[in-house]
């Protein structure tokens, strides 16, 4: 099986790396950031993913990995975390891990979990490999279906979400905040930006300096330098070079 590790301790890593292929699997990987994840996912897709939560910042970087997973490479992932508190693990499990170590972990049940979460997402291989095309959001006593070909965006404010399709002009509303509906947002189109922001990829019309342009919506959504790399790296670039000035 290859495997991507993203883990900033590089002692801890080369020994997970150590356990993994003394019992056959390829590392394809180290990551220590975000960014090293989405250039080895890219160049070398895995089976699986193990991945810590907090990584180099000392911020929860391991989250924003697998919030980028399902639009990338779908694939399992494992956290390996030293975080054992209710808000974290409450936090994590929005992103729908298919299983926690916590460290120092067991090498044994280290190589369980690797196999047991690969044979769990082949059974539901069906799932993953054809995503639905949409859900159902309650609105004025209503289950309307909203497809994810209409989604455009969605953004968390302080007590709230919305959501904005091609269908509407105003958003839906939700009164919640964006960890508990997530996982209705885990579609190969969709690429979490941050812990507020996600959007369809094929809404997409320009991508600025600092903002966003998305289809059917005038105003610009802010990006930051950081969300703009990550939503660069997932995109399919052609590459030019001006043309040179003829004497």
């Amino acid at each position: 099986m290859k495997i991507l590790i993203a883990e900033d301790d590089l002692i801890a890593a080369h020994q997970l790396k150590g356990d993994l292929e003394e019992a056959g699997h390829t590392v394809t990987a180290i990551a220590r950031n975000p960014m090293d994840a989405l250039r080895a996912l890219k160049k070398t897709p895995p089976d699986l993913a193990i991945l810590d939560i907090t990584l180099e910042s000392g911020n929860d970087e391991g989250l924003e990995i697998a919030d980028l997973l399902p639009a990338l490479h779908a694939i399992p992932f494992i956290y390996l975390t030293g975080h054992t508190e209710s808000e974290m693990m409450l936090r994590a499990g929005n992103t729908r891990p298919y299983a926690y170590l916590i460290k120092p972990y067991r090498k044994e049940e280290l190589l369980m979990q690797v196999q047991l979460a690969h044979d769990r997402f082949m059974e539901q291989s069906p799932a993953a490999t054809e995503a639905a095309d949409s859900f159902y959001l309650k609105n004025n006593g209503i289950h309307e279906r909203i497809a994810y070909d209409d989604l455009l965006y969605v953004k968390s404010q302080r007590h709230s979400v919305s959501i904005y399709t091609t269908k509407h002009k105003n958003p839906y509303v939700i009164g919640t905040n964006i960890g508990e509906i997530a996982h209705y947002f885990r579609h190969p189109t969709l690429l979490s930006l941050s812990q507020s922001l996600i959007v369809n990829k094929k809404h997409i019309r320009s991508i600025h300096k600092k903002t966003l342009s998305i289809n059917h919506i005038t105003e610009d959504l802010e990006l930051s330098e950081t969300n703009r790399k990550i939503l660069m790296n997932t995109l399919t670039i052609l590459k030019t070079k001006s043309p040179k000035k003829s004497n």
